[in-house]
């Protein structure tokens, strides 16, 4: 269905018949490297990106590797931890019909940036959290946190892929969440053991400096942005520019 409604966006610079094919240079010329994954590797802007969402992904995993475990600790059952994300559920469930037009006049950067201070919040609340009803709280503003997060996040993934490369942009884009599945409970684990409730003060901590660090990354981001759709309009266009007019 995706493939028959949506049409291709990728634009591929036809041949034309009247360019003569080009002289065989007198010298040997080294050829330069096609652009492939290791574009997306070196992309500054990009890894920045990246590495901030990294920070969204451990902390968003937090709610099924480490808050158990402290909602254990606490006395709270297994019943307990399933209402906190049943109703994580039912708010993305409403929430997301009403998300794109609260967030659609504002600056992505600073939507993630409230995002994350949002999911920063929620779960630095935990530290002081014994009680069912402080877990129901701090998961409502965790969980709008990352509602907010996703359709910037996803926007800005596709923005700052050049049209070849959206792929390999993706998929660089896409390991951060296994990569946080692994980090999560790694290092969670070993931080609530041997810190208790500090535990949850650093993830917050951890999480006001990516909120940030979105603020900061925002403006030269969005510069590249434009460079990359000012590379990226059609030759036509310009040619058309420069043919005189009678």
């Amino acid at each position: 269905m995706i493939g028959w409604k949506v049409p291709e966006t990728l634009r591929l610079a036809k041949p034309t018949a009247d360019r003569p094919p080009a002289a065989r240079p007198a010298t040997r010329s080294v050829r330069p490297r096609r652009p492939g994954l290791h574009t997306a590797l070196t992309d500054r802007t990009f890894l920045v990106f990246v590495g901030l969402t990294f920070v969204l992904a451990v902390l968003t995993m937090q709610t099924s590797t480490i808050m158990p475990l402290a909602m254990r600790a606490d006395g709270l059952g297994p019943s307990a931890y399933g209402v906190v994300v049943a109703l994580g559920g039912a708010l993305i469930v409403i929430g997301q019909l009403f998300v794109p037009r609260l967030i659609d006049r504002h600056r992505k950067d600073v939507v993630l940036a409230a995002s994350t201070a949002l999911l920063a919040l929620g779960f630095g609340v935990l530290a002081v959290a014994d009680e069912l009803a402080v877990y129901l709280g701090a998961a409502v503003v965790w969980t709008i946190g990352s509602m907010l997060a996703a359709p910037p996040n996803a926007q800005i993934n596709a923005d700052l892929a050049p049209p070849q490369l959206r792929a390999r942009y993706q998929s660089v884009f896409y390991l951060t969440f296994p990569a946080a599945a692994f980090i999560a409970p790694t290092l969670g684990g070993v931080s609530l053991q041997h810190l208790g409730d500090l535990h949850w003060l650093i993830v917050g901590g951890v999480g006001l400096l990516a909120a940030l660090g979105h603020l900061l990354a925002g403006p030269p981001r969005e510069r590249h942005v434009a460079a990359l759709r000012q590379a990226a309009r059609p030759e036509s266009t310009t040619t058309a520019d420069r043919v005189p007019t009678a």
